[in-house]
């Protein structure tokens, strides 16, 4: 195979090689098209793959596109601090980085974007999410253990409340979130679910 305008793959690859190509590829291809136009025959040209070998891997754009995220928005460590505050606080500065370069952004925009549009993309996407916000559901059923949660607080609106207002800053206000609004968060958070 030789090797295309624009392509990510040159010459013959297999296996893990090929399938980073076609992940970076996709992302490459969302970022300069957007989702809609997002298409598989765009990903495989832009990668130098055919499009058999896309579709031997993935059975359609969302599915491959959320492996794609995958190198951009990963899970996070939650490791025991001891304290709600100070996990919830590590937490969110590592995740920081994700809305620190504008690729991330953008895939985060577009997932979102297009979800409520594509309904395998919303299910997928949703699925996918839950992995992703395990260790902020982590953080909080530890902290109800050790008494610094309210047992009667909602670990999953908890979840939420700890994620939107990164999201609301980076999509929508389009800014990136800062070290001062996380520590803005903790302290809201903290004080919302702390035993009265």
């Amino acid at each position: 195979m030789t090797k295309r305008p624009g392509s990510v793959l040159a010459g013959r690859r297999r296996g893990a090689e090929t399938t980073e190509a076609i992940l970076h590829a996709a992302l490459d291809e969302l970022s300069r098209r957007g989702y809609a136009a997002l298409t598989m025959d765009g990903i495989a040209e832009r990668a130098g793959a055919s499009k058999a070998t896309l579709y031997r891997r993935w059975a359609n754009k969302q599915e491959l596109l959320l492996e794609a995220a995958g190198l951009v928005i990963r899970p996070i460590d939650a490791p025991d601090l001891g304290d709600f505050s100070a996990e919830l606080r590590h937490h969110l500065r590592a995740r920081l980085a994700l809305y620190d370069n504008e690729r991330g952004r953008r895939l985060v925009a577009a997932l979102i974007g297009a979800a409520p549009t594509d309904p395998d993309l919303s299910d997928a996407l949703r699925h996918w999410l839950d992995g992703v916000s395990a260790s902020t559901r982590a953080i909080i059923e530890r902290g109800q253990q050790r008494g610094d949660v309210r047992l009667d607080v909602d670990r999953g609106t908890i979840a939420t409340l700890v994620s939107g207002p990164m999201i609301y800053r980076a999509i929508v206000e389009q800014d990136a979130p800062d070290a001062d609004l996380v520590d803005q968060l903790v302290a809201l958070v903290t004080a919302a679910v702390s035993p009265r």
